[in-house]
Formats: C-alpha cells, structure tokens, sequence
C-alpha cells in the first residue's frame, strides 16, 4: 500500500487527480477483472443488483477520492496516519449498526484511537488544514466499504469485488 500511495502521491504532482483516479481504475480494474474471469467469476450479473454490493462499491469510491485527493494534498505520512482510524471506524459501526457486542475495553480503545486521530488532525484554528478532511473522507468510506463487505453473500468471491471497486475509481475521475 505504501507503494501504491507514493505512486498516486508522486503522479498527483504531475497531472491532475482525476487522471490519476482514472487510469488507476482502468489499470487495476482490468487487471483484476482478467483474475476473477480466469477463475471463472462472471463479472456482469445479478452479483451487480445486489444492494450490499452497491452500498460496498459506493463506500469504495468515497473512500477513494478522500484519500487520494489526501494522499495528494497533504503530506503522506498525515493521510496514513488518519486512514489507520478505519479499524476503529468499522468495530464502532459493527457494534452500532450491526449488533457486534463490543466491551468497555475496546470502547475505551476506540476513544483513545479517535483522540490520538484528533491530535494528528489538529481541528483548532492554529495547526489545522482543511485538506486533511480528504484522509477523514477516505478513512469514513474505506471502513464504510468493509462494513459493507460484511452483507455481500458468501457466493460473491473477493476477486470480484476488488475488480468492482477498482472499476468505481473510472467514475470517480
């Protein structure tokens, strides 16, 4: 991943973002659409109509376009360190939209976590930049995307959804 973010960091510089998501989309959708064909998925199907799967795509690009316009607007080290938020974002919302019994202890975890995000964001006056509301957008929809991955039926393989959502990145641009 640290490779892959230097990368969108370093082609952000020279041409714009939506280029960037653009041939990012095609690049990795292909690639990850010749996989999933190979092992026999079928990509155009009912797999598409399913709600879980939409709300998983959706998640995904949000995700997408938060943290690669961070990934471009702020230092790279202060957009992986608020994107390392999203496991705390998925245990909060499996605990309040899923059910998932969480104890004191991993609350107390999540507080701590979402302070110490805070304390790298900066949301006073002084020290803050706007910009790095991109890494809290991306951290929202990537922990969005897993959430949702939680209700894609069994029978969906993985490959086909990384192929799905690198595809939401074409759009997104």
């Amino acid at each position: 991943f640290a490779v892959s973010d230097s990368f969108v960091k370093l082609a952000g510089q020279a041409m714009p973002l939506a280029q960037v998501m653009l041939a990012m989309g095609v690049g990795t959708g292909l690639g990850f659409t010749l996989w999933a064909q190979a092992r026999g998925n079928r990509m155009l199907g009912p797999a598409l109509s399913n709600r879980a799967v939409i709300l998983r795509c959706l998640s995904d690009m949000v995700g997408a376009i938060g943290f690669m316009s961070a990934l471009v607007l702020i230092p790279i080290s202060t957009a992986s360190a608020i994107l390392q938020a999203a496991p705390l974002m998925i245990t909060m919302g499996a605990a309040l939209l899923l059910g998932q019994q969480v104890g004191w202890r991993r609350w107390s975890a999540i507080a701590v976590g979402f302070a110490g995000m805070l304390i790298i964001v900066r949301p006073g006056l002084s020290g803050f930049d706007p910009y790095a509301l991109f890494a809290v957008m991306g951290m929202l929809g990537l922990a969005g995307r897993d959430l949702a991955a939680r209700a894609v039926p069994k029978d969906i393989p993985n490959i086909q959804l990384a192929a799905y959502g690198s595809w939401m990145l074409v759009p997104a641009g």
